[in-house]
């Protein structure tokens, strides 16, 4: 795993973790968080 991809699995994981049990971070919006979104597009459907 490169450097990057290592870097971009790492906050992935981190914005996930930061989202359980429903909570919110700074990038939350009314309408969803992007961040969150960006993680979860880098799994297949269900893998979350």
């Amino acid at each position: 795993m490169t450097g990057s991809a290592y870097e971009t699995v790492k906050k992935a994981l981190r914005v996930v973790g930061q989202h359980e049990d429903g909570k919110k971070c700074a990038s939350c919006a009314d309408d969803g968080c992007p961040e969150l979104k960006k993680a979860e597009a880098l799994t297949k459907p269900g893998e979350w």
